[in-house]
C-alpha cells in the first residue's frame, strides 16, 4: 500500500514548512515524480485521495503548505501572507529537490494561485522539468473575483506599504465546484481561510499579467492547462482562448486547452 507522511523542515531562512509525502509502496516501480503548489485559503491534505492514487500508480508525490496557509500559516501565526512569490519559488525549489528520483521524470502540478505559480516556476526553473499541469490557473480572475480599477490599484499602492496586511479574499466557496458537499466541506475545513495579503494579491495579479504580456516566452516545457467549464473564479473563454493559448502558443511550446466538466459542470 502507498504510505504518506508529514514532517516539518527548515525553510533557507529559518522558517518551519509544513510537508508532506505520497510514496509508492515498496513493491511498486516509481514512474515519475510530482510536487503540488496549492491553492489560495487553502491546504495540501486536500488532495490526499488524489495522491494516494497517483502513489498506487507508481508516482511519487511531495507537497508542502505555503507560508500563510494550513499547517505552515497555523504554526507561524499568519494567515494568507506568502511573504511574496520570492519565497514560494525558494520554498518550492527546495521541496522538489527533496522529492526527485535520479534518472525518473518529473512534474510540477498547481491548481488556481498554485497554477500560476506553477507557470511561473516554470519560466524561472524549467530545465529540471519533464512537464507542467495547470489546473484552472488563476492568472486571469473570473466574473465572480474581479474587482474594481481604483481597489486595483489601492492593492497595487498598499503592498508596497503594508505587505502584510490581510483583508478578505473574494472567492466565494459556493462557487467552487458543483458539488454541494464537496464546498460545504471545504467551508467546514478547519484548515481553510479566506484570508489573502496585500502582498499575496499583488503577486498574484503581476504574475498573471507578466505571465500573458511577455514572460510565456521563457517556459520552455511540455504544458497542460485544465479548467472547468463553469468555473468564475479564474478565467476562460472557450472560443477566444487568446489570453492563453495563443501567447503560449507562440513561445514554441508542447501545449494543450482543455475544458473539462470533472468539477464544474454546465447546467
Amino acid at each position: 500500500m502507498p504510505t504518506c507522511t508529514e514532517e516539518w523542515v527548515n525553510a533557507a531562512d529559518g522558517s518551519k514548512i509544513y510537508e508532506q509525502s505520497w510514496k509508492p509502496a515498496p513493491e511498486t516501480t516509481i514512474k515519475a515524480t510530482l510536487v503540488l503548489a496549492h491553492g489560495l485559503g487553502e491546504h495540501i491534505s486536500r488532495y490526499t485521495h488524489v495522491f494516494t492514487v497517483f502513489a498506487q500508480s507508481g508516482i511519487r508525490v511531495r507537497a508542502f503548505d505555503q507560508r500563510g496557509f494550513g499547517q505552515t500559516g497555523k504554526k507561524n501565526g499568519v494567515l494568507g501572507h506568502n511573504e511574496g512569490f520570492a519565497k514560494v519559488m525558494e520554498d518550492l525549489k527546495a521541496c522538489e529537490d527533496r522529492v526527485r528520483v535520479e534518472g525518473k521524470p518529473h512534474f510540477l502540478f498547481g491548481h488556481s494561485m498554485g497554477g500560476g505559480i506553477a507557470l511561473r516556476y516554470a519560466t524561472l526553473h524549467g530545465e529540471g522539468l519533464r512537464g507542467v499541469i495547470a489546473s484552472s490557473p488563476l492568472i486571469m480572475s473570473g466574473s465572480s473575483t474581479t474587482v474594481s480599477a481604483p481597489k486595483y490599484w489601492g492593492i497595487r499602492l498598499l503592498s508596497n506599504v503594508v505587505g502584510s496586511a490581510v483583508v478578505r479574499s473574494p472567492v466565494d466557496a459556493d462557487l467552487l465546484t458543483a458539488v454541494p458537499e464537496a464546498n460545504q466541506q471545504y467551508k467546514d475545513d478547519p484548515l481553510v481561510h479566506d484570508y489573502v495579503s496585500m502582498c499575496t494579491a499583488r503577486d498574484i495579479v503581476l504574475n498573471g499579467e507578466n505571465l500573458l504580456r511577455r514572460d510565456y516566452a521563457l517556459v520552455k516545457v511540455p504544458i497542460l492547462i485544465t479548467f472547468g467549464e463553469k468555473d468564475s473564479i479564474t478565467r476562460y473563454v472557450p472560443n477566444e482562448v487568446t489570453h492563453v493559448q495563443q501567447p503560449l502558443a507562440r513561445g514554441n511550446l508542447s501545449f494543450s486547452l482543455k475544458f473539462v466538466n470533472f468539477f464544474f459542470v454546465k447546467s
